[in-house]
C-alpha cells in the first residue's frame, strides 16, 4: 500500500501504530518543505492491527532529516565527535554507550523468542531507514547491537544517522517490553605495538580477513565482524624482546572503575592511570598488560 507520504511497504502487525494517525501525520510531514514547518511526531496510539512501529519511526526520522539544512543523510554523514555523542547519551540516548568505534546497546528479553522477534524488528527498521544491517548478537535472552557507519576509506565511525537509528531501536525495545542493560556492553580490541602500520597492517589484514585491503587508518577490521578489531599502537622502533600485544577492553564508563577494582583484587597491578578515564593500564601477575578503555575524555 501507499501512505500519503508516498512511502510503500509498511508492515501490518498486531499491536502496531494506528494506521489513520500515521497516514495523516506522514502526509503533513512530507508536504512541509522546510524544517521549521514540519510537525514533530505525535504519540501514536497502539492498536491491535496497525503499522510496524520500527518502520514508521524510521520513515519519520528520514523525513525529518531531509532538506538543505539536514545535518546528515540517512546513508551516514559526517563523523560525530565523541564529546557530542556522550552529550546525546546523557540527554536521551541512555540505552546506548560509545565504545571503540560503535554505539552499543544490550537489551534483555523475556525469552529467546522475544529476543528473536526484536532482532527481526531491528533489521527491518535499519532497512527502512536505508542503513546497513547492524551487528546483532543473540545470547541467552539478550540482544546485543552495535551501530556504526563505514566511511569511504573503510574506517568506522558514529554519525547522525546512527544516532537516529539508535533512537528508533530504543523505542522499539520499549514497545516490545525489553529492558536496556547499558552497563553490560563491552568490546574487546586487540592492540599491537607497531612502528610501521603500512608494513605490518596488510600482513595482519591478509592473515585475519583473507585480504590486505582491510587495513584501514590504524586498524584491521573484519568486514563481517567475525573477529575482534586489531588496533596498531604507534611506537618508536625498538629491539626485541618486548611485549607487543595487549587487550583493550572497552566498557561503559559507569562500570569501568568496578571492573578495574575486581582485576586488582584478583592479583593485578595498576601500571598507569594518568590517562584515566580514557584508559587505565593494568598488568597481570606475570606483567602482561591490558587497558580498560572508556569514551570519556576523548576527541
Amino acid at each position: 500500500m501507499t501512505t500519503p507520504s508516498g512511502f510503500r511497504g509498511f508492515d501490518l502487525v498486531k499491536h502496531g501504530y494506528e494506521r489513520g494517525e500515521v497516514d495523516a501525520y506522514l502526509g503533513a510531514l512530507a508536504a512541509a518543505p522546510f524544517a521549521g514547518d514540519r510537525p514533530q511526531p505525535p504519540r501514536f496510539r497502539i492498536v491491535r492491527r496497525g503499522y510496524d512501529p520500527g518502520q514508521v519511526d524510521a520513515r519519520i526520522a528520514e523525513l525529518l532529516g531531509r532538506g538543505e539544512e539536514s545535518a546528515a543523510p540517512a546513508s551516514g554523514g559526517a563523523r560525530l565527535p565523541t564529546p557530542e555523542i556522550l552529550g546525546l547519551i546523557a540527554s536521551g540516548l541512555g540505552d546506548w554507550r560509545k565504545l571503540g568505534q560503535p554505539l552499543a546497546a544490550r537489551y534483555r528479553a523475556r525469552d529467546a523468542e522475544a529476543a528473536a522477534v526484536f532482532a527481526t524488528a531491528v533489521v527491518r527498521a535499519a532497512a527502512a531507514a536505508g542503513r546497513e544491517v547492524p551487528e546483532i548478537r543473540l545470547a541467552r535472552g539478550c540482544v546485543d547491537i552495535s551501530l556504526y557507519t563505514t566511511a569511504p576509506d573503510g574506517g568506522r565511525e558514529v554519525t547522525a544517522a546512527d544516532v537516529t537509528l539508535a533512537r528508533t531501536l530504543g523505542a522499539l525495545a520499549r514497545e516490545q517490553g525489553l529492558t536496556a542493560l547499558p552497563g553490560e556492553v563491552a568490546q574487546v580490541e586487540l592492540a599491537l605495538d607497531s612502528a610501521d602500520f603500512a608494513t605490518a597492517g596488510p600482513f595482519w589484514s591478509a592473515l585475519l580477513t583473507g585480504s590486505p585491503g582491510h587495513a584501514v587508518r590504524d586498524s584491521v577490521f573484519h568486514p563481517t565482524d567475525l573477529l575482534p578489531n586489531v588496533w596498531f599502537q604507534q611506537t618508536d622502533p625498538h629491539p626485541l624482546p618486548r611485549q607487543r600485544w595487549h587487550l583493550d577492553l572497552w566498557l561503559a564508563p559507569e562500570v569501568a572503575p568496578a571492573r578495574i577494582e575486581a582485576a586488582l583484587a584478583a592479583g593485578g597491578t595498576l601500571v598507569d592511570d594518568s590517562q584515566a578515564p580514557a584508559f587505565t593500564v593494568l598488568a597481570d601477575p606475570e606483567g602482561n598488560k591490558a587497558c580498560v578503555c572508556t569514551a570519556l575524555d576523548r576527541a
